[in-house]
């Protein structure tokens, strides 16, 4: 993913020791700057079952994730795991 002169890098978010590396970095980086809300961009690159461990981990921090699907049970079903869900349909 990312383009020819900057990559992006291609983590293996169903790992253990990845998800808690998530985990503190969020809880940290809420707590350090006092974040009362986090926008999420491309929510469905990830598997479904790592958003629980990082919204548990942000512990009530208000968060909305970008759904991008034309399909709106694909969206709606999105609620089950974070907070708030967006798109922007075409």
């Amino acid at each position: 993913m990312g383009d020819r002169i900057v990559s992006l890098p291609d983590l293996n978010t169903k790992s253990l020791r990845v998800r808690s590396g998530y985990g503190r970095w969020i809880s940290a980086l809420i707590s350090d700057y006092s974040i009362d809300g986090l926008r999420i961009d491309t929510v469905l690159q990830v598997e479904k079952s790592f958003w629980q461990d990082f919204t548990d981990a942000a512990n009530g921090t208000y968060m909305v994730g970008e759904v991008f699907s034309p399909d709106s049970s694909t969206v709606c079903d999105y609620t089950k795991y974070l907070p708030g869900v967006m798109n922007y349909p075409l």
